[in-house]
């Protein structure tokens, strides 16, 4: 793609790095005669990559320019590309002949939308599609590009909605521009392995090719960007390998070293749904435990037995929530709510009220302000007071304030039966709330369908089988934070049955940090004794937890 430009931000448009380039052309680019499309070549660096491999594997320098093909939005990087193309082209004719003769025809660089050329070109398949689609999100894309993509998805049964980024389309038309025994390379978004808006894309991918190998980093191969990408490897047809297969390295200098040889092996099946692929960084042994466990009738889910919803959103936390110097100061006892805000604020899997009252001490912003939806004309002196700072400050034109009748009253204020960890460390935590305190929207609000059995429901969710799928249900973000949304959290299964297990037991042992044993006492009952899972089956799910808890957190 294009460089680091306002211009090239705004198309969602960032420089490959040409080794990634080079590795995969040399990948997908197998014999002489093998067409290549580049769908937005922006300076050239693909088509560079594309040109050199080419020759590599026998092409003549006449065939070049029938054999490459390049799509560019921008007219300044059409011209770049072509430019780079034609010097490529010139060295290697002074380089094979003495006398080099001047090539008349063009190289095929069109100045274009992607999806206005591949709607104008129908019937037209290449052997190889090479790239790095553009990153525009749904609200900065251009409505005319965005609705002609939306309806080639469209056709082949895929819902694109607001959340849908330019580069899912731009893979979906690239696969059907392939042969049928076309490959593709591209980099892509990490978010393809995880996020439930590609969900659908996922389920496309996994029917439309033989075999998927997908090679991730440790480290930001766009660090300018903050984007972790992955490259995506796919064939139609082979006789190599069939399904799926991750690849994981440290970071982009590690492809120089790779064997291509293991790309064709441990290829795992692959399971034609919308499931998250990041299961697939597990053995296969792991990946049919999780399989047929997910079928186990012994097995509730959480949303069976709880709803969950998210915390209360103010829509300016440094505002909304206050500490105890400033509630004295402007005597707005009379306007609060007790509050814990965020989850290092919390250390087991209980919150009592003398942890509250210890937050408070501190000046933790322990207290929420909680004013009714009506004027000011009976609020005291002091509230006025804080009101008018935030008046002053503008906060009351922050976008969630400003949409509200009154921009102080913060709506869907409600305590909830227990917290559930929203943005996860090593593992998540269902916490029973003593202390009946709201909190904010960085902490997820449970409420059980069966309150009298609340104790009961958190002791069973503290166990290896709950903790391996909340790795498979949620999604890592950088800094190796694991995200659990409502609706992803509700899926996760947990085994519901009376215990005798006493939950100041797990809580202690979860205060100091003794999260093993807390797991041995409640898998020995829960897993083995209820659920009847083999101590081996146990045992594969803590590593299938540590595993992939291990890998996101490493990536920070």
């Amino acid at each position: 793609m294009t460089q680091n430009t306002n211009s090239a931000k705004l198309r969602g448009s960032y420089s490959t790095p040409y080794p990634l380039a080079k590795f995969l052309s040399d990948w997908a680019i197998k014999t002489p005669t093998d067409v290549i499309l580049e769908p937005g070549c922006g300076e050239g660096i693909f088509l560079e990559a594309i040109f050199k491999r080419l020759l590599n594997v026998g092409a003549t320098i006449n065939q070049l320019k029938n054999q490459i093909v390049g799509v560019e939005i921008d007219e300044g990087d059409c011209n770049k590309s072509v430019s780079r193309l034609e010097s490529l082209s010139h060295e290697s004719n002074q380089s094979a002949e003495a006398n080099p003769k001047k090539e008349n025809a063009p190289f095929q660089i069109y100045c274009s939308d992607f999806f206005r050329f591949f709607s104008k070109n129908p019937g037209k398949q290449f052997d190889v599609v090479l790239g790095n689609p553009p990153f525009i999100r749904y609200q900065s894309w251009d409505e005319n590009q965005r609705d002609l993509a939306f309806k080639i998805m469209k056709a082949v049964n895929i819902k694109p909605n607001r959340l849908t980024n330019a580069w899912m389309p731009f893979l979906v038309v690239s696969s059907l521009s392939l042969k049928p025994d076309g490959r593709l390379a591209m980099v892509i978004p990490a978010e393809l392995l995880q996020v439930k808006y590609a969900a659908q894309l996922r389920l496309f991918l996994s029917n439309f090719f033989n075999s998927i190998s997908i090679i991730s980093f440790k480290k930001l191969v766009f660090p300018s960007i903050q984007q972790e990408v992955v490259l995506l490897l796919a064939e139609k047809r082979t006789k190599d390998g069939h399904g799926i297969n991750l690849i994981e390295l440290n970071d982009a200098s590690d492809l120089e070293n790779i064997n291509m040889e293991t790309i064709k092996t441990n290829f795992k099946p692959i399971e034609h749904t919308k499931d998250k692929w990041t299961q697939y960084f597990l053995t296969s042994e792991e990946i049919l435990l999780l399989r047929e466990v997910k079928k186990h009738k012994g097995l509730n889910k959480l949303g069976d037995i709880a709803s969950i919803d998210v915390g209360i959103v103010t829509g300016n936390n440094n505002y909304f929530l206050i500490n105890k110097s400033t509630l004295d100061k402007f005597n707005l006892y009379d306007y609060v709510l007790p509050l814990v805000s965020r989850t290092p604020h919390i250390k087991g899997i209980t919150f009592k009220t003398e942890e509250w009252n210890d937050n408070k001490s501190r000046e933790v912003k322990s207290y929420l302000l909680n004013l009714p939806s009506k004027n000011t004309s009976k609020f005291k002196k002091g509230l006025l007071e804080y009101l008018y700072i935030g008046e002053k400050n503008d906060i009351n034109k922050g976008y969630k304030c400003r949409i509200r009748k009154y921009w102080y009253s913060v709506p869907s204020v409600w305590i909830s039966d227990a917290f559930l960890t929203r943005q996860i460390n090593a593992y998540p935590r269902l916490v029973l709330n003593e202390a009946q305190v709201a909190v904010t929207d960085t902490i997820h609000r449970v409420k059980f369908k069966n309150r009298n059995d609340a104790e009961n429901a958190v002791i069973c969710f503290h166990n290896s089988l709950t903790f391996a799928f909340s790795e498979i249900l949620g999604r890592s973000y950088g800094g190796g934070v694991l995200c659990l949304e409502p609706n992803e959290a509700e899926q996760i299964p947990i085994p519901y049955y009376k215990t005798n297990i006493n939950i100041k037991e797990i809580d202690e042992l979860i205060r100091e940090g003794k999260i093993y044993e807390a797991l041995e006492i409640v898998d020995s009952v829960l897993l083995i004794d209820n659920v009847n899972l083999t101590k081996k089956q146990v045992d594969m799910f803590r590593e299938i937890w540590e595993k992939l808890s291990k890998r996101r957190m490493e990536r920070k």
